[in-house]
């Protein structure tokens, strides 16, 4: 069979080879798929033609020739081929290229735009990238996009942003999601859901975001009345922390502060118990002093709520 009148110089891309590649296909008798498969010894899928044929992926070059030679093409008329496919692949790499660095150039863009503080444009370029389903920067635009919800006080926009994260089972980003769930759920009184998060984090053993997870339920747990189960976490973290000192000694900050608070509540039962009969001047203290106009006392702040060690990821 004869393609000598084909005009293989107006290729410029894939979808213009796939579509000469029809007309060989056509000239053929349009073989079924299944029939080429047997052509070529089984060695390509019928997938693997269907995207050649309908232009879905540049195909290799071997593939090509194979299916040309099944199409009754002779050697000297597919390294004609061969020559065309060689001047398409510099275009389709480019072009793969262009496809990866796309939907990271918006995330970049949404963080500067952000930076500069435009929201919208941040907005807009994060849910460019997540429309791109790209695996890597998709899921990372659904982290920014929901720091962004967080940061608006759209709570329930930012929780889905962080479930949709986490669905795509990313094992950077899906880890990061939960341990920011955690915080988010305990800003909007669920503190189960809070522990739930933390939990599924530290599940998934990932070397920095597990650890992270630990101090954090050590804090909820701390901050739900058991000491006992904080003091658990932050044992567990300095023990999984090797990679990041920094969790190690956070942790080691929050064993020594609830040392500390026992050592505190030892000492007030036992001067609840004796009084001042036997009076401890270790732990006298002086009398707040009071300003004229002025009802705080000496250490203001003393009884807001632990923060979290991790704020929310972006």
């Amino acid at each position: 069979m004869g393609d000598d009148d084909l005009d293989l110089a107006s290729a410029q891309d894939r979808e213009g080879l796939a579509a000469l590649l029809r007309t060989v296909h056509a000239r053929a008798g349009r073989p079924s798929l299944q029939t080429l498969e047997e052509r070529l010894g089984g060695t390509e899928s019928k997938s693997t033609l269907a995207d050649m044929l309908t232009g879905s992926r540049f195909p290799k070059q071997t593939v090509m020739a194979a299916f040309l030679t099944a199409c009754d093409l002779t050697a000297e008329q597919v390294a004609a081929w061969d020559l065309a496919w060689q001047r398409i692949a510099g275009t389709e790499h480019r072009r793969a290229a262009a496809e990866i660095e796309a939907p990271h150039a918006m995330v970049d863009l949404g963080l500067l735009e952000r930076g500069h503080g435009d929201l919208a444009a941040a907005r807009h370029w994060f849910e460019e990238a997540i429309a791109t389903q790209h695996p890597e920067h998709a899921p990372a635009a659904m982290i920014n996009l929901a720091f962004l919800d967080w940061m608006q006080k759209d709570f329930p926009a930012a929780r889905r942003r962080y479930m949709e994260a986490i669905a795509t089972g990313h094992a950077e980003h899906a880890p990061a999601a939960m341990i920011n769930l955690g915080p988010l759920e305990k800003k909007l009184g669920d503190p189960a859901a809070a522990r739930r998060w933390y939990m599924e984090a530290i599940a998934t053993q990932h070397p920095e975001h597990a650890p992270a997870a630990m101090i954090n339920l050590g804090l909820l747990e701390k901050g739900q009345g058991d000491p006992a189960a904080a003091r658990r976490w932050y044992r567990q973290a300095i023990a999984a922390t090797t990679q990041y000192p920094d969790f190690s000694a956070i942790a080691r900050s929050e064993l020594e502060q609830l040392d500390r608070d026992d050592q505190a509540q030892r000492h007030a039962a036992w001067y609840a118990k004796y009084g001042h009969q036997y009076i401890d001047p270790t732990i006298m203290r002086r009398p707040p002093t009071s300003r004229p106009g002025s009802d705080h006392e000496d250490n203001p702040g003393a009884d807001d709520p632990p923060q979290e060690a991790e704020q929310p990821q972006q």
